[in-house]
């Protein structure tokens, strides 16, 4: 695949909103990720995760990918934005100029039930919370799907997820991120991409794609944010070696039982 490197204008949406936030993200940025290099700013850029072209055809959808700006819960932007119908999944880049040249890194998997990547709520807000304290993050819009119950297909959504760790910490010094403290965090949906990762220490599903795909992927710490459908371990099935793991849910959620 083709790289193209891209530098989005951000002085008309500055002005729109009136400020400068340099992790104020424009849809045509969110679209261009998975085209190829995308830079918006000193802090800000994107790329997709499989860069010459995708590992699998697992996942076809019938329609383009579309931004949707949900009309409740949002943010100081007026945004609330759900990705549909993604095909080529990318990562968001978002830097911090606070710390140290090696950052501790959160790789952030929205919520969405599968079907949508929860752009904004579950993923940049989050983030651009942690730049404050000196985290860098990096937002995963994976695959979705109308049918991830289907075997098949969650495994190629889960390669999606284990590559994103990969690429992370293949650019740790590029990006100035510690490669012995990058950290996962999931919600809902998102929540249980993040737990496969985390119960997962066997080999990359692609594991001949490239270079990058030898990289490990296993975290160094996790958080699973109102996590959905987590099975039931065994005492046996946690071990000391896993990553340290935080765990929330709130018992008014009507959708995920915090129980």
């Amino acid at each position: 695949m083709k790289r193209l490197i891209i530098t989005v204008i951000t002085l008309a949406a500055s002005a729109c909103w009136g400020t400068t936030d340099p992790y104020y993200i424009p849809d045509s940025f969110v679209e261009a990720t998975g085209q190829g290099e995308i830079v918006l700013n000193d802090l800000v850029f994107g790329m997709p995760l499989w860069d010459k072209g995708m590992p699998d055809e697992a996942i076809q959808h019938s329609q383009s990918q579309w931004i949707e700006n949900r009309s409740s819960d949002r943010n100081d932007y007026g945004l609330n934005r759900a990705v549909h119908y993604v095909e080529t999944p990318s990562l968001i880049v978002m830097k911090s100029d606070v710390g140290g040249p090696a950052k501790p890194t959160q790789v952030i998997f929205p919520g969405g039930s599968f079907v949508k990547v929860v752009l904004d709520k579950e993923g940049i807000d989050v983030a651009r919370w942690y730049c404050r304290y000196g985290f860098n993050c990096v937002i995963v819009k994976y695959r979705t799907s109308e049918q991830w119950e289907n075997e098949t297909l969650f495994q190629s959504i889960h390669a999606d997820a284990q590559r994103a760790l990969q690429i992370v910490r293949s650019h740790a010094d590029e990006w100035s991120i510690d490669p012995n403290r990058i950290g996962i965090m999931g919600f809902s949906a998102g929540g249980y991409l993040a737990h496969s990762v985390l119960f997962d220490q066997g080999p990359a599903v692609y594991g001949s794609y490239d270079a990058i795909s030898q990289v490990p992927f296993y975290p160094d710490f996790c958080s699973l944010v109102y996590a959905a459908w987590i099975p039931y371990h065994s005492p046996g099935e946690i071990t000391a070696g896993m990553a340290p793991t935080f765990l929330t849910g709130c018992r008014n959620d009507s959708y995920v039982d915090a129980t």
